[in-house]
């Protein structure tokens, strides 16, 4: 039988992982408008968020979620009725202990600046899967001189690191971030260096982390010419400048 709840009620499970793994919750078969959370706590007065989710489906109130549970972990499932409706509720779980994510990423930018300069720099975050990676953070490490301008939503700066929360990554998908940089001082080439991680287990790390370098130069704006095109331009402007001679009668 399911469970009812009245409007502006809360509906609350309690769980103990058998094992460590991706857990899946949903309320899709519920008759009502649903907000699905789910937290650890030793107690209901110590209650610590680990995921949350209002309206899943794109024209619809349900909900649904993944996390990655710890073996013996100690959970609470909370199904909470929003805009004061009301009616049966229904969970549907599963535990998938051998889920796994593949991340990569990527950080492609110029490689060259004078102090002054104002860089855009793309962080690419992919999941090859094949589980949805959840509670995805990806870390960019800024050298002495190197500052920030703007920054996407979900990141922050503390020190020398950029660190954006992105939240669940589907499998085969990506997020692509624009970082907005600014040189301050560069007297010698350093490099730029970016992270990926998530809560789900990754057996390829090798491709977690990537790098850029940045060196002392133009502002890359300007193209340079090939040797063929210099040498054919300078003996033109020769020849312009070369004083005309003048003819006898």
């Amino acid at each position: 039988m399911q469970p009812s709840a009245q409007a502006g009620q809360s509906l609350w499970w309690r769980w103990t992982a058998p094992a460590a793994g991706q857990v899946g919750l949903d309320t899709l078969g519920s008759g009502y408008d649903t907000r699905l959370d789910v937290y650890t706590c030793a107690s209901l007065g110590a209650l610590a968020a680990v995921a949350g989710n209002d309206n899943a489906e794109p024209t619809g109130t349900r909900s649904a979620l993944r996390f990655q549970a710890v073996t013996g972990g100690s959970y609470r499932f909370a199904i909470t009725s929003n805009n004061g409706s009301a009616g049966n509720a229904n969970l549907a779980w599963s535990l998938n202990t051998a889920a796994l994510a593949n991340l990569s990423v990527s950080l492609v930018g110029p490689e060259s600046a004078q102090p002054g300069s104002v860089l855009n720099y793309t962080l690419t975050a992919s999941n090859a899967g094949p589980q949805a990676a959840t509670r995805v953070v990806a870390s960019v490490v800024l050298p002495p001189g190197i500052s920030t301008v703007a920054l996407p939503a979900g990141c922050s700066i503390a020190g020398a690191t950029l660190t954006c929360q992105l939240g669940e990554l589907a499998s085969g998908a990506f997020i692509a971030l624009s970082l907005t940089l600014q040189i301050d001082a560069l007297t010698a080439p350093v490099r730029l260096s970016a992270s990926l991680s998530s809560d789900l287990p990754d057996p390829v790390i090798g491709n977690n982390t990537g790098s850029t370098s940045l060196a002392l130069g133009g502002d890359g704006d300007i193209p340079t010419l090939p040797t063929w095109a210099a040498l054919l331009l300078g003996a033109s402007l020769l020849m312009q400048l070369r004083p005309a001679r003048r003819r006898w009668v």
